[in-house]
Parts: structure tokens; C-alpha cells; sequence
């Protein structure tokens, strides 16, 4: 199982009391378009390459996965309900800021029941696959398989509470394989942060994350904060 050296989820028993709370939005909900939002890596910084990676000094060739899994079911294609997202960066100095604002939209589309996150940063190797190349070539693995068929069962127009835990459960497996695909092309990778957003009562963490104004999450020589906003004009 992958390690993560950020996890905020809570635990299954603190999703189903979430969920059962929230029971009554869910099933009024029903098959309704929730509001299109994006998800935004802001201000990812390797504070001290060799804190991060060891005996790396500076000057390193960085790659950073994330995979953004939804409730939401799109184009009747099961792999629909997640999002790989891969950014490499040459030459990699301490204190270096690797992109401009806003930041990188890792994920954007019409979520529902939860947004689950994993971001992970790695030592960049000559020639891997991207996270979305990996995983499709590993779409008929047991794993891979039973995580879909559960993801996919959220499809239905109001699923019961067990099934949203369910699909959470299968984010998690995902995250897991994602973890060990980019551990088998690249090096030194390290599950920076895992966290899952539900729909009620997180409104799938719109806004900034962590919640305290000018905080990022920072750990082992690199930090970062996301955001996730809606793209349809609404507050």
C-alpha cells in the first residue's frame, strides 16, 4: 500500500457518519449536473532538493503526477470518473516556484459525491510514460477492473450511502496503482498528499486548501496549496 506523507482523508466510519448526514442533499440530488469546477496545484515549491529526495543538491529533473478521481460518471466510459495529470520540470533549484499563477488545473469537469486527490512528485527519468499512459495500460488489471466496476456504480440515480463509500474505497485503490506505476518508471517517488473532498458538507473543497489564509501544506522539503474553483461564473 502506497505511504503518504500528507493524508487528510477521514476514516471510513467518519465518511459513512458524513454521508448518512448528508443523506437527505444526496437522494434530492438525483441524476442533477452539480456546477463545473477545477482544481488548481498552486505554489508547488521544492523547498530543499536533498531533504526531498536525498543526495540531491540542486538541479533536479522533477516530475509530478496527480490523479483526480470523481463521483460523476461521463461518457458512459468508466475511466471518465478519473483524471491523470503529469508536469515534468528541468533543472529543479531549492526555493524555486515551478509555475506561474494561477496555478496548474489538474482537474476540471462536472464532480459528484467527492473529489478524491493524490499528488505525487518524483525524480524524472529519461523516457517515462505520463500517469495517463501507465494506466491505461494496466486498465485490465484485477485492481484496476474492480475499482471501475465500483466507480461505475454511482452512475445510478441515487445511489445508497454504501455506495458512495464504495467508490471512495475504489479512489483509494487507484491512488494505490498510480502510486506503483510512477514507483516502477521513475525515481524517488514520494505520495506527497492524499485527500478527498465530499460533496456535502466539502462542496468538494471549493476554495482554498488548507481552509487558513496564506497556509500551504509543507512537509520534507517541498510545499504546495490547491484551490478548487467554479468555471461557470458562480460563487
Amino acid at each position: 500500500m502506497a505511504k503518504w506523507l500528507i493524508d487528510e482523508r477521514p476514516t471510513r466510519g467518519e465518511f459513512v457518519g458524513e454521508l448518512r448526514r448528508a443523506r437527505v442533499q444526496i437522494e434530492s440530488a438525483g441524476t442533477a449536473a452539480t456546477s463545473p469546477v477545477a482544481m488548481r496545484l498552486r505554489d508547488i515549491v521544492v523547498d530543499d532538493n536533498r531533504k526531498l529526495f536525498g543526495g540531491v543538491f540542486s538541479g533536479a529533473q522533477v516530475r509530478i503526477d496527480a490523479l483526480v478521481v470523481q463521483g460523476n460518471l461521463l461518457d458512459a466510459d468508466s475511466t471518465s470518473m478519473y483524471t491523470p495529470f503529469t508536469t515534468r520540470y528541468n533543472d529543479v533549484r531549492n526555493g524555486q516556484r515551478l509555475f506561474a499563477d494561477p496555478g496548474l488545473i489538474a482537474y476540471a469537469g462536472r464532480p459528484k459525491h467527492f473529489l478524491d486527490i493524490a499528488l505525487l512528485i518524483s525524480r524524472d527519468t529519461k523516457n517515462s510514460d505520463d500517469l495517463a499512459a501507465l494506466l491505461s495500460a494496466n486498465l485490465n488489471s484485477p485492481k484496476v477492473r474492480s475499482a471501475l466496476t465500483a466507480l461505475a456504480g454511482l452512475a445510478v440515480a441515487a445511489p445508497q450511502v454504501a455506495a458512495i463509500a464504495g467508490g471512495i474505497a475504489a479512489a483509494a485503490t487507484l491512488a494505490d496503482v498510480a502510486y506503483t506505476l510512477i514507483r516502477s518508471v521513475a525515481d524517488k517517488t514520494i505520495g506527497f498528499y492524499r485527500g478527498c473532498r465530499l460533496e456535502y458538507p466539502d462542496q468538494f473543497g471549493l476554495g482554498r486548501n488548507p481552509k487558513q489564509d496564506g497556509q500551504s501544506y509543507h512537509v520534507k522539503g517541498m510545499s504546495f496549496w490547491f484551490d478548487v474553483v467554479r468555471t461557470d461564473g458562480g460563487n
